[in-house]
């Protein structure tokens, strides 16, 4: 009953939340994960049972509706006041190391992001949007028309094709055609648990015969993936904005994770055929203007994303412009 009576106290529960998740991210088991989320959910309760308890059902429904009143304003003030329907989210991936971590909370704010701007005519439009990628290597004859990107091809097939393996040591060599775009490759040093490897990364896209170079300095945005994209299976997506696309069909966004060697739009998942489409305008929710570190976990576990991606024990290094 003591227990139980210490841990009625907020600065207690606040403490024994943080404490597990420190031993999480120690230990990062996500059997803990789930222990943070059954520990919300307990004092959540704890505090309609003793509201119950001392001042009856009616009074507790009463508090409980004011409580969801207040995080409904709180929540559409900042929409408001920040101009985007969603201005708080959470960093589910360690997609976009080491500039936002997995657990970050970010606050977004909904104005447009600095990217590099590009105009397509609708042939233009028309061939980029119908998704065949075409990889081009002279040196070793390759000639072939994939899903997604060289990249996601060999990540696939890389036992089966000899192709990849010249791939994987000579990225330079082969270049990817999608409607009015280029993509070239370049090797870029990934550390996977403390050894620093090379691995083929898209270094430059060529438009107009302009050529726009890997940029960490473009706006971090967060969108919602088009429904069947194989990003829409983890919810909303905070990654750096690349292009701007203007057409006579709308505008788009090319947009790519910080941590990743492809953009979005290149990563192709073979085993269940899914990809991702460019992004419209109208689901890119803002751009991420401050970020809290660790406080976005606790919405993390109680949506189920309790196991820490593999992505986390590596880490790319490009070439920042």
């Amino acid at each position: 009953m003591e227990i139980q009576k210490e841990l009625r106290k907020f600065n207690v529960q606040i403490a024994v939340l943080i404490f597990t998740l420190v031993i999480y991210l120690l230990l990062q088991n996500p059997i803990i994960g789930i222990i943070i989320a059954l520990e919300i959910f307990a004092f959540v309760g704890l505090e309609v049972k003793e509201g119950v308890k001392h001042h009856g059902v009616k009074h507790e429904i009463v508090d409980t509706v004011i409580a969801l009143v207040l995080a409904l304003l709180i929540w559409y003030g900042s929409a408001f006041l920040l101009h985007t329907p969603s201005p708080l989210s959470a960093v589910v991936s360690c997609s976009m190391l080491p500039n936002l971590q997995r657990g970050d909370f970010v606050i977004v704010q909904g104005s447009e992001p600095n990217v590099y701007e590009v105009s397509f005519s609708q042939s233009q439009f028309n061939d980029f949007f119908n998704g065949d990628v075409l990889v081009i290597s002279e040196k070793f004859d390759f000639n072939k028309t994939v899903k997604g990107s060289m990249y996601s091809y060999c990540t696939f097939n890389i036992n089966s094709d000899p192709a990849c393996k010249s791939f994987v040591s000579d990225p330079y060599a082969f270049k990817e055609t999608r409607g009015p775009m280029e993509f070239y490759y370049g090797s870029c040093q990934i550390k996977i648990n403390g050894a620093n490897l090379s691995q083929p990364c898209v270094e430059r896209i060529s438009f107009d015969k302009k050529n726009y170079l890997t940029n960490f300095s473009n706006d971090v945005v967060v969108y919602q993936p088009s429904k069947g994209d194989l990003f829409a299976l983890t919810g909303d997506i905070v990654h750096r904005a690349f292009f701007k696309i203007t057409s006579p069909n709308g505008v788009y966004y090319l947009i790519r994770g910080d941590n990743n060697p492809v953009l979005d739009i290149q990563i192709y998942d073979y085993t269940n055929q899914l990809g991702n489409h460019p992004v419209p305008a109208q689901q890119v929710k803002g751009k991420v203007l401050a970020r809290v570190p660790l406080l976005g976990y606790f919405k993390l576990f109680i949506s189920g994303f309790f196991t820490e991606p593999q992505q986390c024990k590596t880490q790319l290094s490009f070439v920042h412009v």
